[in-house]
């Protein structure tokens, strides 16, 4: 869950959201709203590691609020610095849907023509998606290579070494800055995927090895390595990177990926504090960015902290939609977690949860009952945020369910869920409430249920009509009739 460093001394007292590399002081922060007051939890420790080589935290740089040196900690202190950092966040909030090529089977095989083709499919068909974004596979095989199996490999930041490398690609015969343009034209604003992280076997690795961090890995691809955030070549290169992407190719949005272990796992090491240079990080690329641009957060670690507010719209909390979709019980763990942090923590008041791209998913075989169940939790949850997949060739009736569900989404503000809704039990909440009123109910136990009503909610629903795909979609008093299990 989400760090905060503490600090205390004769000069400050006050909070600072982050963490400093988990190498000096590792903490563990849980709050939630009560009443419209702040409750909290925290619990810290110093870790027995030498201090040497590392400078004085600059906490100007970073977000800080000051208290005076007699201050308590308390939960008033907190609230009040809850408020100032909400306050500074607030205004930086996304509206409208974007579509991304990455999941629903799509991955690295884009190309110019069936990105446009989908684009205008959007643009007449879900008005309220603002946003095309060109996920991983960008960058061509003369770039980034392929690995042994032929297939293109990660567009990662070594491909801006030699920039004539991403020319003359077949597959964007307009170029990148013309495929940006052309989706401009359509009315709607582009955004790119990218990660700071470089390929070992990479010209700009071979070439400047002392650019990066010697230990840090990523468990799962640790043939990825990471830059030395600290060093002012390393910042040059990115800004490089940043104008290539954002002033000549012109995207104004960005989804970052596997950044953020290059900060904050406890095998990182850089010139300088890790959390300064992932302030520098985010704060160079945001400049990039126009001022209602678009920046989203890939699944990282830790995921939910506020601290990560100050510079992304949305975070996603869950892995790709394409494993969860297609697995019962990570379906489950992730409506658990939306529950969490928009339900019990209120994560969501800050920047907006992304539950991941929603396509039709024809590859993984979902069952409809079981796709109308993932639709009804994501609108719930107000974590539906992305769609994806090639829409405008895809099956019908799941298109129209997700025209549905498209204007209904997405609505800013934390979700009243109750804390006996959430901690504790076996499955994830059966019913979610929206603030303007928008209720859904899903069935995640084994057998069919019925759901108590409350006054408040039966007032609600008094106005209501149920959708289609509510398989019994009636009311018997105070009980709404069985919904069958795994159905919504």
């Amino acid at each position: 869950m989400p760090s905060v460093l503490v600090v205390f001394s004769p000069e400050n007292a006050g909070f600072v959201f982050g963490s400093l590399s988990e190498d000096q002081f590792r903490s563990n922060f849980h709050w939630r709203l009560v009443d419209n007051q702040w409750q909290f939890v925290l619990e810290f420790e110093r870790n027995d590691v030498s201090q040497q080589g590392q400078k004085p935290l600059e906490l100007e740089s970073i977000f800080f609020r000051r208290f005076g040196p007699a201050s308590e900690l308390s939960c008033e202190m907190f609230h009040a610095f809850f408020e100032q950092f909400k306050e500074e966040v607030s205004a930086k909030r996304a509206s409208g849907l974007f579509w991304g090529t990455w999941n629903d089977g799509v991955f690295r095989d884009i190309d110019e023509a069936r990105i446009l083709d989908c684009a205008s499919f959007l643009k007449a068909e879900f008005p309220r998606v603002q946003w095309i974004e060109v996920d991983d596979g960008w960058a061509n095989a003369k770039a980034v290579g392929t690995d042994v199996d032929g297939c293109l490999r990660m567009s990662t930041m070594d491909c801006f070494y030699q920039n004539s490398l991403l020319e003359e690609d077949h597959r964007f015969p307009s170029g990148l800055d013309g495929l940006v343009q052309r989706i401009k034209n359509l009315g709607l604003r582009s955004m790119i995927w990218l990660t700071p992280a470089v390929q070992s076997d990479s010209a700009l690795h071979t070439d400047y090895p002392h650019w990066f961090q010697r230990d840090c890995r990523l468990h799962f691809m640790p043939e990825l390595r990471f830059f030395d955030f600290g060093l002012d070549e390393v910042r040059d290169y990115l800004r490089h990177a940043f104008e290539v992407c954002f002033l000549k190719w012109g995207f104004e949005g960005c989804k970052l990926d596997f950044w953020s272990m290059a900060f904050e796992q406890p095998d990182s090491r850089q010139t300088g504090s890790n959390l300064e240079n992932m302030a520098w990080f985010l704060d160079t690329l945001r400049s990039y960015l126009p001022e209602d641009g678009l920046l989203v957060h890939c699944i990282d670690l830790p995921f939910g902290s506020p601290y990560r507010a100050k510079w992304f719209n949305q975070f996603r909390y869950y892995s790709d939609s394409e494993g969860s979709i297609a697995n019962f019980e990570m379906m489950k763990e992730q409506a658990s977690w939306a529950a969490i942090l928009g339900g019990l923590y209120g994560v969501d008041q800050l920047w907006e949860l992304n539950g991941d791209g929603l396509g039709t998913f024809p590859h993984q075989k979902v069952s409809d009952p079981q796709f109308r169940l993932w639709c009804s939790f994501l609108v719930g949850s107000n974590s539906f945020r992305e769609l994806a997949g090639w829409l405008h060739k895809a099956d019908g009736k799941r298109v129209e369910i997700l025209k549905k569900i498209a204007n209904l989404a997405p609505v800013l503000g934390s979700l009243p869920l109750e804390r006996s809704d959430i901690v504790g039990l076996p499955n994830p909440p059966n019913r979610w409430i929206r603030l303007d009123g928008l209720i859904c109910f899903t069935n995640w136990s084994e057998v069919d249920r019925e759901f108590p009503i409350d006054s408040p909610m039966m007032d609600l629903l008094s106005n209501h009509q149920f959708e289609d795909w509510v398989p019994v979609g009636a009311m018997d008093g105070r009980i709404l009739t069985p919904i069958t299990c795994h159905q919504s």
